[in-house]
């Protein structure tokens, strides 16, 4: 599978897309979903969990094991953050759902 969208940052690995995303993980510091040329791009470990096409490229970078151990700790920590927030926040959590149901994403979590 190719990107459909040019990627000029020679850090970032290509992952594979999903839906409108081509996905990547940079280095070991961050994730990229790129949906169109130039500017149109999610990035950002900390929005890992709450944009879905992020959250896809942590689960295919898992998937993949290319995820180390450092990073790993990183994003368990921003997981815990985001998961406290989202059971705390009844309208926060329910606009992250609709974001993951309008893309066919199901969230993942590190275990």
């Amino acid at each position: 599978m190719q990107p459909r969208y040019e990627e000029d940052c020679d850090r970032c690995k290509f992952l594979g897309s999903y839906n409108e995303f081509d996905l990547y993980i940079c280095g070991q510091v961050n994730f990229v979903a790129r949906y169109g040329k130039g500017p149109y791009y999610h990035s950002g470990k900390s929005f890992t969990f709450s944009e879905p096409g992020l959250n896809m490229a942590l689960r295919l970078a898992d998937e993949q094991g290319l995820i180390g151990d450092e990073f790993r700790e990183l994003i368990i920590k921003i997981q815990e953050k985001f998961l406290f927030h989202y059971e705390l926040d009844s309208r926060y959590k329910k606009s992250i759902d609709e974001d993951y149901k309008n893309t066919g994403i199901e969230m993942y979590t590190i275990k």
